[in-house]
């Protein structure tokens, strides 16, 4: 997923291009409508990589339309191989071997539905922010994916494509990451590999900096684990509630001062 990531996109894309595996990749790239240069930059790498490439892009911008859920309603159904790898335009990966050990994994483990590792958030200027997946389980179930904080970076799945029925309101939450986790969690648990293999960036152009994300963060995620808590039957209630605690605490707090 990518949109006015023309500072990053090439970081991306070639990272998925140094990939050393056993097996063909493809890599599908939805552009939201970019205004910069973000689409000459797909067009040139589509050209030279036509039987890699996969390209969608939106003639008006989906996010500012309040359209969420691209990756289950869009994406996924476009993908054709046996395993779904996740990396937004503005991120990439820094292991060449990546894809070809969490393959390894899931092809010797099917019970997993997928597997994740730690990745290193980049702040603004360059400095390393926070490890995400540092704190997950080595071995994550459902139960699990009940967290005040997202429990790894979505750049750091990959999961076997699955006909996955995604409930309606997937479409109308913001951390759908969050709930991708969850929901494949319903499959069999998630494997955590060793090792940060991609990199976070953590910019003011990013999604999670727009305004209207961070001023109903909060909120959001109460409405999620809500969501999550109906998808899995309740059977996690009381993790749920605890989430939803916590976040009610903080909107307290805000709301003080």
């Amino acid at each position: 997923m990518t949109y006015n990531h023309e500072k990053f996109l090439r970081t991306a894309v070639e990272s998925f291009l140094m990939q050393e595996t056993s097996f063909p990749i493809e890599i599908i790239i939805h552009d939201d409508a970019s205004t910069d240069r973000t689409p000459k930059i797909v067009a040139t790498y589509q050209a030279q990589h036509p039987d890699v490439f996969v390209s969608i892009r939106q003639p008006a911008n989906l996010f500012a339309q309040g359209v969420r859920g691209v990756t289950a309603r869009i994406l996924l159904p476009q993908a054709r191989g046996k395993y779904v790898a996740l990396c937004e335009g503005d991120d990439y990966w820094t292991d060449p071997h990546k894809l070809q050990r969490q393959v390894d994994f899931l092809e010797a483990n099917p019970e997993f539905s997928g597997s994740f590792h730690e990745t290193q958030q980049l702040m603004f200027d360059g400095t390393p922010g926070r490890l995400f997946g540092e704190k997950a389980p080595s071995v994550m179930f459902a139960e699990d994916t009940f967290a005040a904080l997202s429990p790894f970076h979505t750049s750091s799945l990959v999961f076997r494509r699955m006909p996955i029925e995604f409930p309606a309101w997937i479409g109308e939450i913001v951390s759908g990451d969050m709930a991708l986790f969850s929901i494949l969690t319903s499959f069999g648990p998630l494997k955590k590999l060793p090792g940060i293999m991609s990199v976070y960036r953590k910019h003011p152009e990013g999604v999670t900096s727009k305004a209207s994300i961070i001023d109903t963060h909060h909120e959001k995620r109460i409405e999620l684990m809500r969501h999550l808590n109906e998808f899995h039957g309740r059977k996690y209630d009381a993790q749920a509630q605890q989430v939803i605690q916590a976040h009610e605490r903080a909107i307290a707090k805000a709301k003080a001062r």
